[in-house]
């Protein structure tokens, strides 16, 4: 994914992409997230990209073909030159 990412985006822009499975425990309503990505895909500090003065985080939901369910989030950031 960090290939993809780093191919698709234009340069001067920085991103963290985490990847969750949504499991249900029990009741319909108790969800926990389950990080699958343990090494980050990532071209900078999570933190140091929400601190940009232009970021954006989003966030989308996609169901597999066996009903599971993944939570894609990825900040993004465009770094601008002082």
């Amino acid at each position: 994914m960090k290939m993809a990412l780093n191919n698709l985006l234009p340069t001067g822009y920085v991103y963290n992409l985490s990847v969750y499975l949504l499991a249900s425990k029990g009741q319909p309503y108790n969800i926990s997230y389950i990080k699958l990505n343990q090494l980050p895909i990532s071209n900078a500090n999570s933190v140091a990209i929400m601190n940009l003065p232009e970021s954006v985080e989003v966030s989308y939901i996609y169901t597999t073909p066996n009903m599971k369910i993944l939570l894609f989030q990825l900040q993004l950031s465009k770094v601008t030159s002082p």
